[in-house]
C-alpha cells in the first residue's frame, strides 16, 4: 500500500513540475511522460533535493516509506503554490496534459550560445541572433551578403537589394546573393569583370523572366563605364563629396531599354559629361547624402521602451527579447508576456505570434524612406499593422500550447515595393516568400504539423483579390481564379477581399486600414462624427434633409473601355445615371472629396480591381454606402448588421437604381444613418500612436477587436456551436460602447427597422 502511494505521489509530482515550468528548456527528459510504465517512471534520475525512489526489487521499511511520503507531500504543496502563480500569470493554461506541456517546454526556449553583440538580440524561439538588416554572425557583425559588403571602395551598411528606382550601382555578384534570398528588386547590375559562363546563364535567367515573369534584370558589361565609376568614387571620397556616403558623377540610368541580357548602356541613356549629382549608398538620401533613411529610426511598437531601434530592428535591453521587446526573460528560466488588461468584449480566442527572422519582416524596411514605415502604406499594410497589434494584444499568449490560432508574420506590402513581391497581385517571388515563411514555421516548431494545426495558422494577404488573380467573365458571372500554392491552402488567410477565391467561414475578411483622422479632419465641421476626433465639438448626425450635399455621390476611376474593372459596375452606373440632378458620378478628383462624402446622402461603393475602399470611406464619412459587390462577403458580416447601415444591391438593380433609392422611406434613411453613427469605429483600425491619441477610448473596440470576435466565433464553430457570432442582439452593446456619435434608438435594433424591403 505504501509503495503504491509513494509512486502515485511521485507521478503527480512529475506532472506538476512539468506544468509549472512549461516555457523553460530544462531537464524534462528526466521526467517520464504520464503514460510511461510505472517502473520506467520510478527508474528516472532524481531531481535536485528529491531522493530517488527505491530501486525495483528493494524492500524499504515502513518508516522509510512514511518519511518519503511526508517529504513528497511537502514538495507537492510547494509546487501547487507555484502552479497557482503560473496559472494566474497565464504562463500555462489549466489542465494541460503533461505530455503536451513537455512539448511546450522543449519548444519554448532555445537560448543563443553567444551574446549577439550590442546591436543584436537573441531570438529564443529559434536560438539565433536577431540582427539589423543584412547582418549575421555571433555578434551581428558579419555581412549576410559578402559580395554586397564593399563596392567601389565603400563599406556598405546594408545590401542594396531593393527599390528599382535606386541608382547606386551594384555588381552582379551582389545582385545574385540578393536574388538567392528572394530580396532582389533592381533592374540593372554591373559585371565587374568579363562575364563567366555562370554569369551569362544568370543574365539570361533574369532577362527571360524565369526568376519572375513580371520582373527582368539586365547585366551591364562595359569596362570603360566600370573604370569611370571607380574613378568618380575615389574622387568623391578624396574630396569629401556627398558627405562621404555617395558617388559624385553623372546620373546613371535605372535600367536599360531595350534590356540586354548582357549589354552596354546606350549613349542615349548615359552621358559621362552630364551634370554630376550625388548617387547615395544604401540607407542614405538627400542632395549630399546627408540624411539617414527615416525608416532606420522606426521600429515595431517603438520597442515598447525596452530597447533601441537599429536600422528598423529592435535591439532589446537586457532581460527582454522579441520583435518589439515584448517578451521578458524570467530569472528562474523561460519567458513571459507583460499582459495588458484584457477587455470584456466576449473574445475567447488566444493567438501565438511566431518570432520569424527579419528577412520576412523588418528587413524589408531597410531601404524604405517612409518616416513611419509601420503605418505608411495604408492601402495594403494590414500585414504590418496586424503584426504590431497581435504583438501588443491582450489576446496574445507566449505559450503555444494554449493558443487557438498561430500568426505567421510576413510583410508582403513592404516586399511589394522593396523586393518585387507584387502590390495588387502576388508575383512568383512573393509566393516564394510565403512558402519560405511556412517552411520555416514547419521546421522550427511542431504545431503546424499537428492534426488540424495548419488550419489554425494565419497569414495576411492584402492584395486586390486576396490570394487570387484578376478573373474573367463566365456568362454573366465574373470569376476570379485562385493561385494559392497547394502547400499553403490549409492556412487561414486574413484578406481585404471577400469574393472568390476567399473561403467563407475559414478565411477572415477585414477592412483596409483607412486612416479615420484624415477622413474626419478633411471634412471639417460638417462631419457628422466630429465629436469623436480630438479638438472637435460634440455633435449629432445631421438629418438627411440637412446634409446639403449630393443625393448620390461617387468620385473615382471608371475606365469605360474596360469591362473587367469593378466587374463592369462603375461603367454601367455612370452610363445610366451620371446626368441625373443632384447625382455626382465622376472620374475627376476633388480637393474636397471627404467633405463631399460627409455631406452626401448615399455614396456608391463598388469594387475596383479587387476590394474597394469606397465602402469604408463612405462609412467613415457618415454617408450611407450603396454596396454593389456581387458575391463579395463584407468584413464581420456575421457580427455587424450590414443591412441596417448600408443599402446592399447587385448589378441587376442598376437600371432602377434611381427609383430604388428614391423609394426608401425617410424613416428608414434616418435609421440607416443612426446605426451608421454607431458602427463606423468597428470598421476602422486605430493602430498608430497618433490615432490612439486622437480618438482615445473610442479605439478600444475597433476593427482589430471585431476581428478577434470573429476569430472567437470561428473557434466556437469549430467546437460545434453553429450559431456563434450570429446574434445581432449580442452586437448592439458592442456597437454602442464608447461612441459619442452613436444615435441609435430602440427602433433601429428592432425587426421593424428592416421589415420593409428596399427593392
Amino acid at each position: 500500500m505504501f509503495a503504491v502511494g509513494a509512486a502515485g505521489l511521485l507521478i503527480f509530482l512529475n506532472y506538476q513540475y512539468v506544468l509549472v515550468k512549461p516555457n523553460v528548456v530544462q531537464r524534462t527528459e528526466a521526467l517520464a511522460p504520464l503514460g510511461a510504465p510505472l517502473g520506467a517512471q520510478l527508474a528516472q534520475p532524481a531531481e535536485a533535493g528529491v531522493s530517488a525512489p527505491a530501486p525495483r526489487g528493494a524492500h524499504p521499511s515502513v518508516g522509510e516509506h512514511t518519511n518519503r511520503i511526508s517529504q513528497l507531500e511537502a514538495e507537492v504543496v510547494a509546487l501547487r503554490e507555484q502552479l497557482a502563480q503560473a496559472h494566474s500569470s497565464r504562463v500555462v493554461p489549466p489542465a494541460v496534459p503533461a505530455a503536451r506541456a513537455a512539448v511546450a517546454a522543449r519548444h519554448a526556449e532555445r537560448p543563443c550560445p553567444y551574446s549577439c553583440g550590442p546591436e543584436g538580440t537573441c531570438n529564443r524561439a529559434i536560438g539565433e541572433c536577431s540582427c539589423p538588416p543584412h547582418r549575421t554572425g555571433r555578434n551581428c557583425s558579419e555581412p549576410m551578403f559578402p559580395a554586397c559588403a564593399s563596392m567601389w571602395g565603400f563599406a556598405l551598411p546594408s545590401a542594396p537589394c531593393g527599390l528599382p528606382e535606386a541608382t547606386f550601382p551594384i555588381t552582379c555578384e551582389c545582385a545574385q546573393e540578393c536574388d538567392d534570398a528572394n530580396l532582389l528588386m533592381r533592374r540593372m547590375c554591373f559585371e565587374h569583370r568579363p562575364p563567366t559562363d555562370e554569369g551569362r546563364q544568370r543574365a539570361r535567367r533574369w532577362q527571360t523572366g524565369t526568376s519572375d515573369e513580371r520582373w527582368t534584370m539586365t547585366a551591364v558589361d562595359n569596362a570603360q563605364l566600370l573604370e569611370l565609376i571607380n574613378e568618380r568614387a575615389a574622387e568623391s571620397r578624396r574630396e569629401a563629396r556627398c558627405s562621404g556616403h555617395g558617388i559624385w558623377m553623372a546620373q546613371l540610368p535605372r535600367w536599360v531599354d531595350p534590356p540586354g541580357p548582357i549589354t552596354a548602356i546606350p549613349a542615349a541613356k548615359f552621358d559621362p559629361a552630364g551634370a554630376p549629382v550625388c548617387i547615395c549608398m544604401p540607407t542614405r538620401w538627400g542632395d549630399r547624402c546627408e540624411h539617414t533613411l527615416r525608416s532606420a529610426t522606426t521600429c515595431l511598437n517603438r520597442c515598447n521602451g525596452r530597447g533601441r531601434c537599429v536600422d528598423s530592428v529592435c535591439a532589446c535591453d537586457d532581460g527582454f527579447w522579441g520583435a518589439d521587446c515584448t517578451l521578458r526573460i524570467n530569472p528562474a528560466g523561460g519567458y513571459s508576456l507583460l499582459d495588458p488588461p484584457r477587455p470584456d468584449h466576449g473574445v475567447t480566442a488566444r493567438v501565438y505570434v511566431y518570432e520569424l527572422p527579419g528577412r520576412f519582416t523588418t528587413w524589408l524596411a531597410a531601404q524604405s524612406n517612409a518616416h513611419e514605415w509601420t503605418h505608411s502604406w495604408w492601402f495594403y499594410d494590414n500585414d504590418i499593422s496586424l503584426h504590431q497589434r497581435f504583438l501588443a494584444s491582450p489576446y496574445r499568449t507566449a505559450n503555444p500550447e494554449e493558443a487557438d490560432f498561430f500568426f505567421v508574420p510576413l510583410y508582403r506590402s513592404l516586399g511589394a515595393y522593396t523586393a518585387g513581391w507584387g502590390p495588387g497581385v502576388i508575383t512568383p517571388k512573393g509566393w516564394r516568400a510565403f512558402s519560405a515563411a511556412v517552411d520555416f514555421v514547419r521546421k522550427s516548431a511542431p504545431f503546424f504539423a499537428q492534426p488540424g494545426g495548419a488550419r489554425k495558422h494565419m497569414m495576411v494577404i492584402t492584395c486586390d483579390v486576396g490570394f487570387g488573380v484578376l478573373g474573367e467573365w463566365q456568362g454573366k458571372r465574373f470569376v476570379h481564379r485562385s493561385v494559392l500554392p497547394a502547400a499553403l491552402s490549409p492556412l487561414k488567410f486574413i484578406v481585404q477581399w471577400g469574393g472568390e477565391p476567399t473561403r467563407p467561414g475559414h478565411d477572415l475578411v477585414i477592412p483596409p486600414r483607412t486612416p479615420p483622422q484624415e477622413v474626419i479632419s478633411a471634412a471639417g465641421g460638417d462631419h457628422p462624427y466630429a465629436c469623436a476626433y480630438a479638438g472637435r465639438k460634440q455633435g449629432t448626425p445631421r438629418a438627411p434633409t440637412e446634409r446639403g450635399g449630393a443625393f448620390f455621390f461617387f468620385r473615382g476611376k471608371i475606365i469605360l473601355g474596360n469591362p473587367v474593372y469593378s466587374q463592369g459596375v462603375r461603367q454601367k452606373v455612370y452610363r445610366l445615371h451620371h446626368q441625373r440632378d443632384n447625382w455626382v458620378i465622376s472620374d475627376q478628383s476633388s480637393r474636397n472629396f471627404y467633405h463631399e462624402m460627409a455631406t452626401a446622402q448615399f455614396c456608391f461603393a463598388p469594387t475596383g480591381w479587387g476590394w474597394g475602399q469606397r465602402v469604408f470611406e463612405a462609412i467613415l464619412s457618415g454617408c450611407i454606402p450603396v454596396v454593389m459587390q456581387s458575391d463579395n462577403a463584407q468584413p464581420f458580416e456575421h457580427i455587424l448588421p450590414w443591412d441596417r447601415f448600408a443599402v446592399m444591391l447587385n448589378e441587376s438593380h442598376i437600371p432602377r437604381l434611381h427609383e430604388i433609392l428614391a423609394a426608401i422611406p425617410m424613416a428608414r434613411v434616418e435609421s440607416l444613418q443612426r446605426t451608421l453613427s454607431c458602427v463606423w469605429p468597428r470598421l476602422a483600425f486605430f493602430s498608430s500612436p497618433a490615432q490612439k491619441e486622437a480618438f482615445g477610448s473610442l479605439a478600444s473596440i475597433d476593427a482589430f477587436e471585431m476581428m478577434m470576435l470573429e476569430l472567437s466565433a470561428h473557434q466556437a464553430r469549430a467546437r460545434g456551436d453553429a450559431t456563434a457570432g450570429h446574434a445581432w442582439e449580442n452586437a448592439t452593446r458592442i456597437l454602442r460602447t464608447g461612441v459619442c456619435s452613436c444615435a441609435m434608438t430602440a427602433y433601429d435594433s428592432s425587426p421593424a427597422a428592416t421589415a420593409q424591403p428596399l427593392y
